[in-house]
This record gives structure tokens, sequence and C-alpha cells, in this order.
């Protein structure tokens, strides 16, 4: 209760009906200016009208039954006392002012009932919505497909992001009104405010703690299931992936293992196909485990009850029976060619030897023709006959490269021969060489042509060097005849010098 004395020193008591009549207004004014809400809601009041006003007393009443269920209090008590000596202007002073606190205490009164009703609405509001919002959070049924859980994502997303951050503004300015409304009511030394039933900061806050629970274990609970579907939706997608790809491969196998192209092939074509065969065999065991990883991939979709089951079986059904034809027409076909390979062995040995002689003496003719045409640039005799020596070496293994020759031609007729004789499809070239014997006889021929030529260039050299010896040593006797006179002559010269002048040796050089 808020109490205050105000206190007059008027020197009579005339007009007292005045002062009555103008302490009647002043308690008239401030209800009439409340409107008729708070006339309805405030208590009577009991003005008392002595001569003169002494003192004012505000106050609210506490009595417990009329407060209510909501903690609210009743109108304030405004009691005003006056005694028989007052002056007209101290009363019309006094009766102002006690109309202005009045006036006060009403407004607050008001702005604090304003706060209550702000703070059971907001309550009541916030509850409704945490109450119909925990329910969704909490439930927990499963989708069948990622879109339907994205959408859910999506939906919790767009609770996180749209719906959630205005009941948690709510929130702070509920808690900030209760906070600001006991803080007045404690001032003005008024009893604190008690929220309906249910309505208490502390359920509103285990409230907000349940839908935080709720929100938290939807979250995980979302979370889980969407990492589950992108496990059944990665599995389905890598069933697809390897399936795909495995037909891909498959595509056109089982026509190629049926052709009978061995029946007229080569031997370097069998051996071809062979190789091919034998990768091609690499390349089926290679992905045998391909196979089981689609087996084992369908399997576990079906464990985890994948909702495209049936459609996965079956498909991995057809891989499964394409596999075990494809591994049946591969040995088939790995014998056909293994007996035709036998057919034209003797002929593959042949062409193998032909190719490891004719490359060396290939090697030996380029080598000789270049060494035949090779220029030489020689000083002296011993130089040319070095080279001559060299060249009647290299002619000494003429004879013994002939036989290789013929050795190398001899194995090519007799492939000739066998393909004659048992009318073997030998079309192509030798396919671990390229030279020919064609080749062989062509390059031999320029080695015996080029033979004379060589030798006829370094009997040429070989004269010329002996020409250019001759010289050398006639100019060496010539020389050893000339050198000694020179340097007599130069000592000569020199002794005169020193001795006589120069008109008298002029004259003796002359005269030399």
């Amino acid at each position: 209760m808020c109490q205050e004395t105000l206190a007059t020193d008027a020197p009579g008591l005339a007009e007292h009906t005045d002062a009555v009549n103008d302490t009647a207004d002043v308690g008239a004014t401030p209800t009439a200016a409340l409107g008729e809400e708070s006339a309805a809601s405030a208590a009577p009041q009991n003005i008392t009208f002595p001569a003169t006003i002494v003192s004012i007393t505000l106050g609210n009443s506490q009595d417990e039954d009329a407060s209510g269920p909501t903690g609210t209090t009743a109108a304030p008590i405004v009691e005003v006392n006056m005694v028989p000596d007052g002056s007209l202007v101290g009363r019309t002073v006094v009766a102002e002012t006690a109309a202005n606190r009045i006036c006060k205490v009403l407004a607050v009164n008001q702005e604090n009932e304003q706060l209550m009703e702000d703070y059971e609405k907001l309550a009541s509001d916030l509850l409704e919505w945490i109450r119909r919002t925990i329910p969704w959070l909490e439930n927990r049924m499963p989708e069948n497909t990622m879109q339907a859980m994205q959408q859910k994502l999506e939906d919790f997303r767009d609770y996180r992001r749209l719906h959630k951050p205005p009941k948690v503004q709510e929130k702070c300015q509920l808690e900030i009104n209760f906070n600001t409304l006991q803080t007045k009511l404690r001032l003005s030394n008024r009893p604190a405010f008690m929220p309906s039933e249910g309505k208490m900061v502390s359920d509103i806050n285990n409230g907000w703690g349940n839908l935080e629970g709720a929100e938290k274990g939807y979250e995980e609970w979302l979370l889980n299931e969407i990492r589950r579907l992108e496990r059944l939706d990665h599995l389905a997608e890598k069933f697809r992936q390897k399936a795909a790809i495995h037909e891909a491969w498959t595509e056109g196998k089982e026509e190629m293992l049926q052709k009978h192209d061995f029946e007229t092939a080569s031997l370097s074509e069998i051996k071809a196909l062979l190789k091919k065969h034998e990768a091609f065999e690499s390349d089926l065991a290679a992905h045998q485990d391909r196979v089981e990883q689609i087996a084992a991939i369908a399997q576990e979709l079906n464990e985890l009850d994948y909702y495209d089951s049936p459609s996965v079986n079956a498909r991995c059904q057809r891989i499964c029976d394409q596999w075990d034809a494809l591994g049946a027409l591969t040995q088939k076909r790995n014998e056909a060619l293994q007996r035709t390979e036998k057919l034209l062995e003797t002929i593959d040995q042949l062409y193998l030897e032909f190719a490891k002689r004719a490359a060396p003496f290939n090697n030996w003719m380029e080598g000789a023709m270049e060494d035949l045409q090779d220029t030489f640039i020689v000083h002296t005799i011993e130089e040319i006959q070095g080279l001559s020596s060299a060249h009647e070496q290299f002619k000494a293994t003429l004879p013994d490269a002939d036989k290789e020759r013929q050795a190398i031609l001899g194995i090519h007729n007799e492939i000739a021969k066998i393909v004659q004789t048992y009318h073997v499809n030998m079309a192509g070239t030798n396919p671990y060489t390229t030279i020919n014997p064609q080749e062989v006889n062509a390059k031999w021929d320029k080695v015996r042509q080029l033979v004379p030529q060589r030798d006829q260039a370094l009997i040429e050299e070989h004269a010329r060097q002996q020409n250019n010896e001759r010289l050398r040593r006639q100019f060496a006797n010539q020389a050893n005849v000339i050198g000694p006179w020179i340097q007599t002559k130069m000592e000569v010269s020199v002794s005169r010098a020193q001795g006589q002048s120069p008109g008298s040796e002029f004259t003796v050089g002359g005269g030399d």
C-alpha cells in the first residue's frame, strides 16, 4: 500500500459547503477519466468531507476472494479525510493533487492488468503450439522412397527456419513480460502475479524442453532414416550401374564366341585369335567378381526389403543365366582354336626360324653395303694397306654368307611346299618379320656389285698414296741437301753485317 499525507493550514471554517462540493468534484474526476471498464472494476470509495482535508490515503484491497484465481487485485481504495479548518485555496490544491495521484494509481493498475492478460494469452498460444507440434515431431512412420523422406526433411527445415524462430521470440517476450510485471508489482508494493494453473514460466519451460527433446529425437531419426534410404538408394544405384556395365560388356559376346572364323584363318591369325581368346578368358575371369557382387547386392536389397526387389531379382537372374552360357561357349571355342592351331604349328615354326635367321643376315648385308660405300680418307700407304686387308677379309666371308642366304631361302621354299601340299590357307605375310626372300636376294646382289667397285677404289687410292710417298721422299732428299747450304749462307751474312758497311754487304750478296 502506498500512503501519503498532505497537510494544510487553512485559517478558517468558512465556505464549508463549497469545500465539500469541490472535494466531491475532485473525487468524481478520476472515475470519469477511467472509462466504463475501470469504473466497473473499481471498488467503492469512502470519502469523508470535514471542513479541511488534512490527509489522503491510497491503497488496494487485498481480499483473497476478490483477487480471483488469476491473482489479480481489486481496484484501489481511496480514502480522503477532511477537517473543518481549511481555506478554499488549500482545499482546491489538495483536491487536485489527490485526483492526479488517483489517476496515476489506476493507470498503473490498468497497465499491470494488461500485462497479465498479455501473458495469459501468449502462454496459452505458445502451449497450444507446443502441444500441436510435439506429436508431429514424435511421428516415426518411415517412408519407402528417398523423395518422401527428403520432403520430410524439407518440412523439418521449414519448421526450424520459419515456424520455430517466431515461437522462440514469443517465449523470450513472455519471460520478459513476466519479469517486468513482477518488478512493477514489487515496486508498487503489490502482491506477486500468479498465472493460471499450467501457465507458469516453469510449465512453459518444461513444455519447451519436451519440444526440444522431441525435436532432437526427430532430427536423429530423420537423419538415420535418410541414411538408411540413402544406403538403399546407393545399393540400388550400385546394382544398376554394375548391371549396366556388365550387360554392356556382354553385348555381342555370345555371337563372337559362336563364330567359325578360325576355320579359314592362317597360323598368324590363329595365334592372334588364341591370344585374343586368352585375353577374353582373363577378362571373363575378372568379371566373375562383378557378377558375384551383383548377386550379393541383390541379396542385400532383398534383406533390407527394397520396394523394387522384384525387378532387381529378375535382372540378376538374367545376368546369372547369361554368365553360365558365356562360360560354356568360351570353353567350346577354346577347344576349336587349339585343334586348328596344331594343323598350322609346323608352318609357324618355319616362319619363326626364317625370321630369326633372316633378320641378322639382313642386318649383316645392310652393314656390308654401308661399309662398301663408305668414303675413306687416308694419308699414308699404311692406312690404305689396312683398308685393303680388311676388305680382303670381308671377301673371304662371302661364301659362308651365300650359304646362309641359301638356307634362309630354303626355309621359305619349304613353307611354300607345305602350303601347296596341304592346301593350307596362308594368306598374308610372315607375322614375325617384314623381310621377304625378294628383299634378301636384292640386297645380296647389291653386295656382290659393290665388292668389285670397292676393289677398284682401293687400288686407285693405293696408287695415289704410292705416288704421294715418292714425292715426299724426293722432297725430303732435296731439303736435306739445300738445308745446310742455307744455314751456312745465313751465318756468313750475319758475320758480314756485323763487320762491314751496308754497301760492301750488298756487293758480297750480289756476288753470291
